[in-house]
């Protein structure tokens, strides 16, 4: 993995950090096959220069873009509402070309049933948006990662100025430790809420059904299928017991620094489905996120190749890869 960032930005408009999310993925090899200012349909191309209003512009009703990874079989649509409001869907293994796309209307995944929403819901010809993919404009701290080189995961975060709560997260998670069956080894995640209702609750091990992806090959039946993060106050085999006095804790944020090198140690992170589904058990462990053993806020830093590194960022109760500068809180 070799991370490209857009960090510590405050971006003015939702569509200045999907903008910027869309020339970061860009930048390391994704392409845009057709989309829409809002005003204008390129079924060839991207239509979208800027982050403003007007021709070539995110920020119109409407406008939309599909993207789609270098060799990979998913593709992802994001379609403004408003300016703090999204529709976000991918597809797993068909193109999005069918339908009727336009100006103001999305197109359509070939395979009816091969489309998970990620953000929003309706139809394409009438869509419904999630009102609070963003906090209010200009009221939060932007920062975005994406990998180039195969197989191609990102991440994008915001957090209000000033310090607080993750009030955004956006991701696609590559998996190992995944089965050889296992035909979409990945987890993604949009959270749609306002600070500490999923994206807290979510990330700190508490899955609330926030994480969709599908297991093994012809699953089509499980789309959607939720999965959560199984973390270190989630499952109970990672805990001290045996403390003085009868007690235990959790090593989540709990002990510190490694007392021999004085580097941050850090936890892995399992997604699994939840015990009552019809198919429980891991789908796999992570590669974007990792659990801190040393407890620090939201842009605050580990640094685990060693001292002052500042290679992971904390958001909320979990860390994401960093590239070693101050972050903005």
């Amino acid at each position: 993995m070799s991370l490209v960032f857009t960090a510590n930005t405050t971006p003015a408009t939702g569509a200045v950090a999907i903008f910027s999310l869309k020339a970061l993925l860009k930048s390391v090899g994704w392409t845009v096959p057709r989309s829409s200012d809002g005003l204008t349909y390129n079924s060839s191309g991207d239509q979208i220069t800027s982050s403003g209003s007007g021709a070539g512009g995110m920020n119109n009703a409407s406008a939309w873009f599909v993207i789609v990874p270098p060799g990979g079989t998913a593709q992802y649509c994001f379609q403004l509402g408003a300016t703090t409001s999204w529709r976000i869907f991918t597809t797993r293994f068909s193109t999005l070309t069918a339908g009727t796309p336009s100006a103001t209307q999305t197109p359509a995944p070939v395979s009816v049933t091969d489309r998970i929403y990620l953000a929003g819901g309706g139809t394409d010809a009438s869509p419904t948006f999630a009102g609070s993919t963003f906090a209010a404009d200009g009221t939060y701290r932007f920062h975005a990662a994406a990998d180039n080189a195969s197989p191609y995961g990102f991440y994008s975060v915001a957090y209000a100025i000033g310090g607080g709560l993750p009030s955004h997260a956006l991701f696609v998670d590559p998996l190992t430790d995944t089965d050889a069956g296992d035909t979409d080894p990945f987890v993604f995640y949009s959270s749609n809420g306002p600070p500490g209702s999923s994206l807290l609750g979510d990330l700190d091990g508490n899955p609330s059904g926030s994480f969709f992806n599908m297991i093994g090959a012809g699953a089509q039946a499980l789309m959607n299928n939720p999965f959560g993060i199984l973390g270190p106050a989630y499952v109970s085999p990672i805990a001290i017991h045996g403390i003085p006095g009868g007690t235990q804790t959790t090593l989540h944020g709990q002990l510190g620094p490694n007392p021999v090198n004085g580097k941050d140690d850090l936890l892995p992170c399992y997604y699994a489905t939840d015990p009552t589904d019809s198919r429980p058990g891991i789908k796999g462990r992570s590669t974007l996120i990792r659990f801190p053993m040393s407890g620090r806020t939201t842009g605050d830093t580990q640094s685990v190749s060693g001292a002052g590194a500042k290679d992971w960022i904390v958001l909320g109760g979990s860390v994401f890869p960093w590239n070693g500068s101050v972050p903005l809180v």
